[in-house]
């Protein structure tokens, strides 16, 4: 049986990958198209693997930046489907050298900045502000990288520099499940509900500890939502 989900995880990976690259190619030659197109591969990958998504919370399309959580590949493809505008996100520069997908992250939509210059915050700050200012909005997941789906990782404070300088409004998002439906490191593809919980927006100040007090909240939300379901 394990065998059997490990080819049909090969499977529908390949499938997967080979729609992404080929709508990508679409996003080289319509560049301006970039935003629609990446609704139609995240619409396309929710069909293809079969989940859900539910939502609880108020969503505020006023946010300039959003905070998440990070467990998988879903995390962006189910914002990217359901937000109504146009959106970026902050994502490491090795993701636009990626074969066959990295035009795509270099499309527009990805800031990519390489996480080992500490200046490139100042680079984050200057394309966030353009961004806002055309009626765009920013995503970050502040632990860095993919987490175990239970306890959150360390929050960088990139997000709170980034939001602190310019005075953006912030909306704290915590997802649930998304690693059990779909593990690119495992290959192992599972139909199921994610769960999108948002939180009161604010605008962000000087605050110090408003990072921190996110990730705690978050987190006793999580722990919350996984004691119900265990």
């Amino acid at each position: 049986m394990e065998f059997l989900r490990k080819i049909k995880g090969i499977f529908i990976a390949s499938l997967l990958f080979g729609i992404t690259a080929f709508i990508v190619l679409i996003m080289r030659i319509f560049p301006s198209k970039q935003r629609s197109l990446r609704r139609v591969i995240a619409k396309v990958v929710r069909t293809i693997v079969g989940y859900k998504v539910e939502f609880e919370g108020e969503f505020d399309g006023s946010s300039e930046l959003f905070v998440l959580n990070h467990q998988s590949l879903l995390d962006i493809l189910i914002f990217d489907e359901f937000h109504p505008g146009d959106i970026k996100w902050v994502a490491k520069q090795e993701l636009g050298k990626v074969p066959l997908l990295g035009p795509g992250f270099r499309s527009g939509a990805c800031i990519l900045i390489d996480r080992s210059n500490p200046r490139e915050i100042v680079h984050i700050i200057k394309q966030t502000s353009e961004f806002s200012k055309a009626g765009g909005a920013v995503a970050i997941f502040p632990e860095g990288t993919r987490g175990g789906g239970k306890k959150l990782l360390k929050f960088q404070s990139g997000a709170q520099i980034i939001a602190n300088k310019l005075g953006l409004k912030v909306q704290p998002v915590l997802i649930i499940g998304s690693k059990e439906i779909l593990d690119s490191k495992k290959l192992s593809f599972y139909k199921g509900v994610v769960k999108v919980v948002f939180l009161p927006s604010f605008v962000a100040s000087e605050d110090s500890e408003w990072l921190a007090k996110i990730r705690e909240n978050i987190q006793k939300i999580l722990d919350e939502k996984l004691a119900q379901n265990s």
